[in-house]
């Protein structure tokens, strides 16, 4: 799943719990595929990064209680003049 914050058609019309059986029909019918989520600008701690990581933690938690088999999170990130300082990543990655 990629971008669940901006892209929540699928969630609009089925709801969050979607997701969930999108995985595990795909496990379920044979997929050998690794299962990740991957979200944008959640790069760092504090400033701008902090309300999209925590919306990221909690979604990566209700794909969880709702039997999703995660097997992997992603962290995209394009950096620029306001990148965030090493300790601000370590801090989104812990």
């Amino acid at each position: 799943l990629n971008e669940l914050r901006r892209d929540t058609e699928l969630e609009k019309e089925f709801g969050f719990p979607f997701y969930a059986e999108i995985f595990k029909t795909a496990r379920q019918a044979g997929s050998q595929a690794t299962f990740y989520i991957n979200e944008f600008d959640v790069e760092a701690v504090g400033g701008s990064f902090e309300a999209n990581l925590a919306l990221y933690e909690k979604q990566i938690e209700q794909h969880r209680q709702n039997g999703a088999p995660l097997e992997g999170i992603g962290i995209q990130a394009h950096f620029g003049a306001d990148a965030p300082g090493i300790e601000g990543v370590w801090g989104a990655l812990d």
